[in-house]
């Protein structure tokens, strides 16, 4: 049967259906069905024949099994192999929410097995997908984006080099051509932001988003562009299109620009002898915890990057943050 060829219409068909019970893929004895087992599919391969079958199936006729038990999700939109996109459109809804997924695919519908105590979040995260389809990836932007930040990690790498600073010195040209960078960057960012929300991953994919957070992180001279642009990444982190890092780092960033104690303890200043300590840090006893949740190593490990010659260090992905 024909199916759809637009990916966007497929998504906003994708017409998701959670079904009961529980399910399991194993291999059959002999490589035979056994009698009074009525499989979902079957797989031959070199290694034998699979089976996906009810959990209760597999338990009656004693077949064993490594993986489950499995929710079923059969998709109602009706695709084809040439509907380029729609696959990895579902995956990715799933991969960011940490949902693995086996996908079978039939001759009118793609039946997806996540592991059973996820199954109803699943559903849910796909019929999220069918009401709010990712937006088409935009080229453009996400060069625009890259462009930005690989000059805003060119300043940053020199004030690295230890050369560009006499005991904490920093030429006030360098400071002052990262100023005019920044606020620059910031003019910019602003109306992409009120053009597109926050730039995801689904507009301008992994590397375009990064690059969007780490414009705003530097953006310290227009606080009100932060705080906007705070909000808009929050939405994003719930709906999977940016990392809870780039939040934790932003959230801590306008916290220290408000003069707040930080949250993630990811902002760093000098005590009275010089030295890189972190900045005040709200709740500090829990400060691992918050970390861990985002993703980022726990405050030890982070500190332990910090010293007086280099006062700039890498952050857990290897980018100049401060």
């Amino acid at each position: 049967m024909t199916g759809e060829r637009d990916v966007g219409l497929l998504l906003r068909s994708l017409d998701p259906e959670l079904h009961d019970g529980s399910y399991v893929f194993t291999l059959a004895p002999g490589g035979a069905v056994p009698g009074g087992v009525d499989p979902i599919a079957t797989v031959r391969e070199e290694e034998g024949l699979t089976l996906v079958l009810s959990q209760e199936q597999a338990d009656r006729a004693g077949l064993a099994y490594d993986d489950g038990p499995l929710a079923w999700i059969t998709l109602r939109v009706q695709s084809t192999l040439a509907d380029v996109g729609l696959t990895a459109a579902f995956s990715a809804q799933l991969t960011r929410a940490g949902i693995s997924c086996n996908v079978v695919a039939a001759l009118h519908h793609d039946h997806i097995f996540v592991p059973a105590q996820r199954g109803e979040e699943a559903w849910r995260l796909l019929a999220a997908l069918q009401e709010r389809p990712p937006a088409s990836f935009d080229a453009q932007l996400a060069a625009e984006l890259a462009a930005m930040a690989a000059e805003d990690q060119r300043l940053r790498m020199s004030l690295a080099d230890p050369t560009a600073f006499v005991v904490g010195y920093v030429a006030p040209e360098l400071l002052m051509e990262m100023a005019r960078l920044d606020v620059a960057h910031g003019d910019r960012l602003r109306p992409i932001l009120r053009e597109h929300g926050w730039p995801g991953r689904s507009l301008v994919g992994e590397d375009g988003a990064e690059s969007a957070w780490l414009i705003v992180q530097h953006c310290d001279r227009q606080l009100d562009l932060q705080r906007e642009a705070l909000a808009l990444l929050t939405a994003a982190v719930a709906a999977g299109e940016a990392s809870a890092r780039q939040l934790a780092y932003l959230t801590d960033r306008v916290c220290v620009n408000e003069g707040r104690p930080q949250r993630y303890g990811t902002q760093m200043t000098a005590d009275a002898e010089g030295r890189s300590v972190p900045w005040p840090i709200e709740g500090p006893e829990h400060v691992d915890e918050r970390r861990r949740a985002a993703g980022m190593p726990d405050l030890a490990e982070y500190l332990s990057q910090w010293t007086t010659d280099s006062p700039l260090p890498s952050d857990s992905d290897g980018v100049h943050s401060a």
